[in-house]
C-alpha cells in the first residue's frame, strides 16, 4: 500500500525500500522500510501493518485480520534511530563539517490499515499517517513532515537546511544503492592455487617408490609435472641413506635454486655441468666452451687424474645434457658406472632448445644400449592452471600433460607496435596487479632477449618498481621487477609471468622458446607479442588447437 502511495507522481524524488543501516545506534544492523530522497532532504519512513496497533505494559503489539497479536518494535524509535544512523553515515563519509552532514534528515511513521489512537510525549504524532486520512492526503503529508523537521532544525539549531540539487540527490542515491561489480581477487586466488600446488600428487609419491626399485631411471614429463620437486626429494632420500649424491643441471639458476632448497650436507653436491668439469680439471678457461668440447677435454684427461666419485647422480633438466658425450663423463664419475650404478635423469623433450631433435633420439638409443634404464612418464601437470597449460600446449603445438583441473584466470594476450606501445600495455597490466594487492615478488618479466636488446632497453622502472635484470636467481629483489631471459629461467617458476618481446610463433625454435617461457607461470600468464605477428599467432593457435583436439 505504501509502495503504491510513494509511486504517486506528485511525490518527487527516489524511494528506496528496506534500507539497511550498519551504524545503527542500538543494533548491529538497522533497517528502515522506506527511505525517500528528494530536494528537501531524506525521510526515513517506518510502516506498521495490522488492523489495530497498541502499547501494553511498555510493549508494542500489532493485531492481524485473524485477530492474532504480534509483538512489534516501537515504530517511532525505529524510525528515529534509522534517521540518526543515516546522519552519522553522511558525516562519516563526507566529514562532520561537510554540506552533506547538514542535509535535512527526518522520519515518519505510517499505519496504513488502522487509526492510531496512542498518545504520549515519546510519540511524535506530528509525523504520523494512518487510515483516518484520505489517500490523496499522502503527498501533502510528506510535504508537511519535511516542514515539521525543517522548522525543528531552525528552532533547535538555528539552521535553515538547504535544498538538494539534482547532483546532490544523485550522489546520495549512488551512496545508498550505487552500482558495483565484484571481481575475482587475484591475491586470494593465487593463495588458493598455491595451496594445492605445493603438495605432491599421488602419481609423484608412487614414482618415489618406483625409483627405489629401479636404480637406473629416466623420468620424462612436460613442464609442470613436478620433475624438479621429485629430483630434489630423491637427493634428500639418498643423502638420508648416507649416500654421496651429485645433483647436476645445466642452468646456473637451477643450481642456485637447488642449493637454496636443499639443506647443507657433506653428502650432497649441487653443481652445473660446466662448474663440475671446470673444478674437476681446475681450469676456469672452459667456461665458454660447448658441452661436447667440455666432455672431450675431460675424457682426454681422465687417465691422468683421480676424480671424486658419487654413489648417486641425479640430473635435473636433463634434456640440456642429453648427449652421449655427457653420459661418458657420468660413467666415470658414478661408482660402478652408468650400467651398474644408481642414477636418475629428469627431462622434458619439449624443452630441448639446445640440441637437435635427431641427435636427441640417437642419444636415447645409445643410452638404452649402454645401460638399459627404465623410462617412466610423468603425466599430471601440478604446476600450471588449466588456462595456462591449455594455451601453452595449443600455441606451441605440444601435447599437454593431464591437468589437475586447477581453475585460474585466462591467459591475457596483448599486441604492441614498437617499444613505446609495449611499455604502455605493460604498465597498464602491472598497475592493475599491484592495485589488487599482488606483491612485486610474485611477478617476473621473461624475454627472448637480454634487456639491452629488449623493448625495455631504455626503461629503468615501471610503476615505481626498478627493473632488475638477473642472470642469477640469488640476486632476486623482492621490491623490484625482476627480468630474466627465458633461457636463464628454465626449470624455474613464478606465480605471475609477463612474457614480452615475442616476435615469432611458427618455427620449431620459436615454439620451443615460447614453451619454456609460458610454462613458467603458475597462476597468471601475460603474453605480449608484436602486432605484425597477429596472423602468425592465430594460425599457430588454430593449428595447435586442431592437432590437440
Amino acid at each position: 500500500m505504501v509502495f503504491e502511495w510513494l509511486s504517486n507522481e506528485s511525490i518527487k524524488g527516489t524511494a528506496f525500500y528496506s534500507v539497511l543501516q550498519k551504524n545503527h545506534v542500538h543494533k548491529l544492523i538497522g533497517e528502515v522500510d522506506f527511505l525517500l530522497v528528494c530536494d528537501r532532504g531524506c525521510l526515513c519512513i517506518e510502516v506498521k501493518g495490522g488492523k489495530d496497533i497498541f502499547r501494553r505494559d511498555g510493549k508494542w503489539y500489532s493485531v492481524s485480520h485473524r485477530d492474532v497479536e504480534n509483538e512489534i518494535h516501537n515504530p517511532f524509535v525505529q524510525a528515529k534511530d534509522c534517521s540518526y544512523a543515516l546522519k552519522k553515515h553522511l558525516a562519516t563519509v563526507y566529514g562532520k563539517k561537510s554540506k552533506q552532514a547538514d542535509y535535512l534528515i527526518g522520519y515518519a511513521v505510517v499505519f496504513p490499515q488502522c487509526r492510531f489512537t496512542g498518545s504520549g510525549n515519546d510519540l511524535v504524532t506530528e509525523v504520523m499517517f494512518d487510515a483516518r486520512y484520505d489517500l490523496d492526503d499522502f503527498p501533502r503529508f510528506i510535504s508537511d513532515t519535511f516542514d515539521y523537521w525543517d522548522k525543528l532544525e531552525v528552532e533547535k539549531h538555528n539552521v535553515h537546511p538547504e535544498r538538494l540539487t539534482i547532483v546532490d540527490q544523485k550522489q546520495l542515491r549512488d551512496l545508498l544503492c550505487g552500482d558495483f561489480r565484484v571481481v575475482p581477487s587475484m591475491h586470494l586466488e593465487l593463495q588458493h592455487v598455491n595451496q594445492r600446488m605445493i603438495e605432491l600428487t599421488e602419481e609423484q609419491y608412487a614414482l618415489l617408490e618406483i625409483i627405489d626399485e629401479n636404480p637406473k631411471i629416466v623420468i620424462q614429463g612436460s613442464a609442470g609435472t613436478g620433475k624438479t620437486l621429485l629430483a630434489l626429494q630423491l637427493v634428500r632420500n639418498s643423502a638420508a641413506k648416507e649416500k654421496k649424491v651429485l645433483y647436476l643441471c645445466f642452468n646456473s639458476n637451477m643450481s642456485e635454486y637447488a642449493m637454496m632448497s636443499l639443506d647443507a650436507s657433506d653428502k650432497v653436491k649441487v653443481s652445473t655441468f660446466h662448474s663440475l668439469i671446470m673444478n674437476a680439471l681446475n681450469d676456469k678457461s672452459l667456461f665458454d666452451v660447448s658441452v661436447k668440447e667440455l666432455c672431450r677435454t675431460f675424457m682426454r684427461m681422465k687417465a691422468e687424474r683421480e676424480f671424486e666419485k658419487y654413489d648417486v647422480i641425479v640430473v635435473d633438466e636433463g634434456q640440456d645434457l642429453f648427449l652421449a658425450e655427457v653420459f661418458d663423463v657420468l660413467d666415470v664419475l658414478l661408482k660402478n658406472g652408468l650400467e651398474n650404478g644408481e642414477w636418475a635423469m629428469f627431462l622434458d623433450p619439449n624443452q630441448n632448445i639446445f640440441n637437435p631433435t635427431e641427435e636427441y633420439e640417437q642419444t636415447k638409443d645409445y643410452l638404452k644400449e649402454l645401460c638399459h634404464p627404465v623410462f617412466y612418464p610423468l603425466t599430471i601437470n601440478c604446476r600450471n592452471t588449466q588456462p595456462i597449460a591449455s594455451r601453452t600446449a595449443a600455441l606451441t603445438i605440444t601435447r599437454p600433460a593431464k591437468n589437475l583441473k586447477l581453475a585460474g584466470p585466462k591467459v591475457i594476450t596483448r599486441t604492441y607496435d614498437g617499444a613505446k606501445s609495449l611499455v604502455s600495455e605493460l604498465r597498464k597490466e602491472l598497475q592493475s596487479l599491484l592495485a589488487s594487492g599482488i606483491p612485486a615478488e610474485d611477478i617476473v618479466v621473461l624475454s627472448r632477449y637480454r634487456k639491452e636488446n629488449s623493448c625495455l632497453a631504455d626503461v629503468p622502472s615501471l610503476c615505481n618498481l626498478e627493473i632488475v635484470e638477473n642472470s642469477n636467481i640469488s640476486s632476486f629483489k623482492k621490491r623490484a621487477l625482476n627480468y630474466y631471459t627465458a633461457y636463464s629461467f628454465k626449470g624455474l617458476e613464478s606465480r605471475i609471468v609477463f612474457f614480452i618481446d615475442v616476435d615469432g610463433f611458427a618455427s620449431v625454435k620459436d615454439r620451443m622458446i615460447n614453451y619454456v617461457a609460458m610454462s613458467r607461470a603458475l597462476l597468471q600468464l601475460y603474453l605480449f607479442y608484436d602486432e605484425s605477428k597477429k596472423e602468425e599467432y592465430q594460425e599457430t593457435l588454430d593449428r595447435g588447437s586442431d592437432v590437440l583436439a
